[in-house]
């Protein structure tokens, strides 16, 4: 019996132990993936809640957040509420923000356009809010996991100024740190 006992808290700690060498090393491939920054924007079409297309050339020539987020994420509820004044601020200027959720993804649209619209209804957005899918997550964000909310900023240009994930820097909910680097992109480059 006690043969057994500590062979099962052997057998235990190896689990454990590899369980966090797997954590750890998937955490450092993960958070040392970077997309580069400084990039052309590809291209996309996507579904808002309302069932309207929004493709990216409708943007072109405005300064654009994109937000990718889950309405269940914490952090995204927490700065929703945030972008929306820095929408209504810098409107006028051409700015953008453009939401796009990655909520339910094997469901069906309306199914998705509901959560969606739950949560824009709650925290009372007026920037288009879209439904994402795999190839606008491989073509902005370009690593197999993020986390929630990863914010892109793109010039008038329509290039990727600036990529912004949170994490222990807390870049992304930083509406300070977003919103300096918005007014940056409004003053004419040489």
């Amino acid at each position: 019996m006690q043969n057994f006992q500590r062979g099962f808290r052997v057998m235990f700690q190896i689990k454990t132990l590899l369980a966090v060498f797997c954590m750890f090393f998937s955490f450092q491939s993960f958070s040392q993936v970077k997309a580069p920054a400084y990039r052309i924007a590809p291209e996309f079409a996507l579904p808002a809640i309302d069932g309207k297309i929004l493709k990216s050339s409708y943007l072109k020539g405005s300064v654009v957040l994109l937000e990718f987020f889950q309405t269940e994420c914490v952090n995204c509820q927490l700065v929703a509420p945030k972008l929306e004044i820095l929408h209504l601020k810098y409107q006028a200027q051409g700015f953008s923000v453009v939401g796009v959720s990655f909520d339910k993804p094997n469901a069906t649209v309306a199914e998705r356009s509901q959560t969606v619209e739950r949560f824009v209804k709650r925290y009372g957005l007026t920037y288009p809010v879209l439904l994402g899918d795999g190839a606008i997550w491989m073509n902005y964000i370009q690593k197999r996991a993020f986390s929630s909310p990863f914010v892109v900023l793109i010039d008038r240009k329509g290039m990727i100024v600036g990529q912004f994930e949170e994490g222990p820097d807390h870049k992304a909910c930083d509406i300070d740190f977003l919103e300096t680097h918005i007014k940056k992109l409004f003053t004419p480059q040489r």
